[in-house]
């Protein structure tokens, strides 16, 4: 049909044509975790460099006690770019070309800052630890300007350009789940405890099943080509197929994305998603099922 098309609408010749099988290869390249370890110059890779020496400048800011009194504990990844599982990876763009004021369409990537436990914290009172934050974040920036690192300093964050990215750093304090109340706590929940430890359990089944990160990777196109990928938040989607790698009960686990993106048009057809809830269970202590409540 391809070759039928090309030649009566394209007005191609037969022998420049050439059929080549490609399992779903040409259009995950940036998602396979083996790219990495060869050295390839994906967007993939670029951004994963990108991120450590955002993670190395932060630390040797933070230690060195000059800028900043405290110590620099994690860098927490929170964008779900981050987790080496998304089909599109942001690419780098040229500095030389962007505007200090970041208006050129540069896109954030939200990363959490966590320091060492502290008892100047407040415990009371949302604007006293907002205005403890920004005198950290003002530090920071000087910190960051002293190593010759372009920053846009904010009253809720700090945006540092690093290697052609920009890292929407923010901090977490101690008392941020004491001094937020009702719908303010479920967003900080939400950001800076749940996404955190769900993007550490994404890496580690995509660092033990090869084929998981392509798999996401293909779903993503699937739903996006559908017109679905504003309905299903991409969170949701990597515990999905994390699921069939993780659980896949009686079947053997997939060897391949295409395995994969067959059993995840199963699951979305034969399971009563308006009748009950969906609940995973991704090896947290015990060998749960998925399945819709077969895990805890």
């Amino acid at each position: 049909i391809l070759e039928h098309i090309l030649q009566r609408h394209f007005k191609l010749d037969a022998r420049h044509l050439s059929l080549k099988v490609d399992p779903f290869w040409s259009i995950t390249p940036y998602s396979l975790p083996h790219c990495r370890r060869m050295g390839e110059k994906t967007a993939s890779s670029a951004l994963n460099a990108a991120f450590d020496h955002l993670e190395s400048t932060l630390r040797r800011v933070c230690n060195s006690r000059k800028f900043v009194p405290l110590k620099l504990m994690d860098c927490v990844r929170i964008d779900a770019s981050l987790w080496h599982v998304t089909a599109w990876p942001p690419k780098a763009i040229n500095m030389a070309y962007a505007s200090y004021a970041l208006v050129d369409g540069v896109p954030a990537l939200q990363v959490a800052l966590k320091f060492n436990a502290n008892e100047f914290w407040p415990n009371s009172g949302v604007k006293a630890v907002n205005s403890l934050k920004l005198a950290l974040y003002i530090q920071l920036q000087r910190g960051l300007q002293h190593c010759r690192v372009r920053t846009l300093l904010s009253k809720q964050y700090l945006d540092v350009l690093m290697d052609g990215y920009c890292f929407r750093c923010c901090i977490v304090a101690d008392t941020d789940f004491v001094v937020h109340k009702y719908a303010q706590l479920q967003h900080v929940r939400y950001h800076f405890r749940f996404l955190p430890k769900l993007g550490k359990l994404i890496e580690g089944v995509s660092a033990k099943y090869a084929y998981y990160a392509p798999s996401v990777s293909l779903v993503q196109r699937w739903l996006h080509c559908n017109l679905f990928s504003h309905l299903i938040d991409a969170p949701v989607v990597a515990v999905l197929v994390a699921d069939l790698f993780v659980n896949s009960d009686s079947l053997p686990c997939p060897q391949s994305e295409f395995v994969a993106f067959v059993r995840f048009l199963h699951l979305l057809r034969t399971f009563a998603w308006l009748e009950k809830p969906y609940v995973v269970d991704l090896g947290c202590g015990g060998s749960g099922s998925g399945g819709g409540g077969g895990g805890g």
